[in-house]
């Protein structure tokens, strides 16, 4: 097992940094958001981690706070972090109580104070971050934790217990995550140009174009290049790191209800509580908190 916390430097992508941390406080970008990437595959530890760090350089932008990775096995992956909540302690990977589960997560868990009262009476938490709850709720309720969680996420989690990566995506795909199986591993990563630095030789996909045209995006799960596919909305993928092979997962549906029955005054009060709600929700920050309106009624 290797634990590298590095620093924004341009020779951590060929060298990777010891394990001491070197305190620097990187420059802050304009992107506000994690970014997560990995590789499966055999071979030297070294090689697949100097592939590792050129793709999260490509994705620096994504996380300006931190950059850690972990090798296990067939499995290198890491993230790129920007520091939201508990900016001292909520470093990643995340670690289960008995080390069964390993996360790197890019999003924000709502309801994570809830979860936390779950599970701490087994549990023994080293931060307040909302995504330690991930890893904690992986070892007691596997991969139904996925089906628990209110938020907007991708999370790679590496299950010790099977050697298996599973990467799960937030119920409506709010947080991008894409994978490639090509002729260097199976790998992933919150951006294609990530992808592309670890694989060169992927190329575009003609199909696309003619989508794009049409449709304005290509069909999902397909993307602008060949091989390249993203994890769908509400789904798991689950890795053989022995092996490379997958397999997707559905872990949630929409939940089919009634028509409900309520006059014009009530139904416009319950809106407006689920608005708020769903906003104050998404004020939990220990730093400063924005927002941007474009006048549309989808966004504000």
């Amino acid at each position: 097992m290797r634990l590298y916390p590095t620093v924004y430097h341009p020779a951590a992508v060929a060298f990777p940094l010891p394990r001491r941390y070197h305190g620097e406080k990187i420059r802050r970008g304009t992107s506000k958001m994690c970014g997560i990437a990995g590789i499966v595959a055999p071979g030297a530890v070294a090689a697949r981690e100097q592939t590792l760090f050129a793709m999260l350089e490509q994705i620096k932008h994504r996380g300006p706070d931190d950059r850690r990775v972990r090798s296990e096995g067939n499995l290198s992956f890491g993230g790129n972090r920007l520091a939201i909540i508990d900016l001292k302690d909520g470093y990643q990977p995340f670690e289960s109580q008995n080390r069964r589960a390993v996360v790197f997560y890019n999003g924000e868990i709502y309801n994570h104070k809830e979860l936390r009262l779950e599970l701490q009476d087994n549990c023994d938490f080293r931060s307040l971050s909302d995504g330690e709850v991930i890893a904690h709720g992986f070892e007691k309720w596997g991969k139904s934790i996925f089906s628990r969680l209110n938020g907007d996420f991708a999370a790679a989690v590496y299950d010790n217990d099977r050697n298996q990566l599973i990467l799960a995506r937030d119920r409506f795909g709010i947080k991008p995550l894409y994978y490639a199986q090509t002729a260097e591993g199976f790998m992933f990563c919150s951006e294609i140009k990530g992808l592309l630095a670890a694989d060169p030789c992927i190329r575009l996909r003609s199909a696309a174009i003619a989508e794009y045209l049409s449709m304005q995006f290509p069909l999902t799960p397909e993307t602008f290049f060949e091989g390249v596919l993203s994890v769908l909305p509400g789904h798991f993928l689950t890795v053989d790191c022995s092996t490379g092979a997958f397999r997707l997962e559905r872990y949630w549906h929409p939940p089919v209800r009634e028509t409900l029955k309520m006059s014009p005054g009530v139904a416009q009060d319950r809106f407006r509580e689920l608005l708020s709600d769903s906003v104050q929700l998404r004020l939990q920050s220990d730093v400063p908190v924005g927002a941007f309106l474009s006048g549309g009624l989808d966004s504000t």
